[in-house]
């Protein structure tokens, strides 16, 4: 009878072990901080670093514009050529339309 109770006593605590165990396994997974957390931070992690270095390149471009800006006539005026069609005084501008407006209205003329 001893005996018996011996096994079922060891049964138990081997039991409670493994339940134990299990319960580990599974919060140290499934858990708050568990390892499927911990992949999904080190993903969001690297999206984030990447969106700063793009940024920084960003900022990086933006600061030499302003300095050329402050400080470079000649990107001052290549800036007004291009961008708001401006020239000297002694200039002729011609802006011609794009092909995709002439094709456009061709096309609306011959039917």
């Amino acid at each position: 009878m001893a005996q018996k109770k011996t096994k079922d006593y060891r049964k138990l605590v081997c039991l409670i072990v493994l339940s134990y165990m299990a319960i580990l396994f599974f919060w140290g997974i499934f858990g708050d901080m568990g390892l499927l957390k911990n992949i999904k931070l080190y993903r969001q992690n690297e999206l984030i670093k990447t969106h700063i270095s793009a940024f920084e390149a960003e900022n990086k471009k933006l600061k030499i514009e302003a300095d050329n800006l402050l400080s470079n006539p000649r990107f001052i005026e290549k800036i007004a050529r291009d961008e708001l069609n401006m020239s000297r005084s002694d200039e002729i501008t011609l802006i011609f339309p794009d092909e995709e407006t002439n094709t456009t209205e061709t096309a609306k003329g011959s039917k």
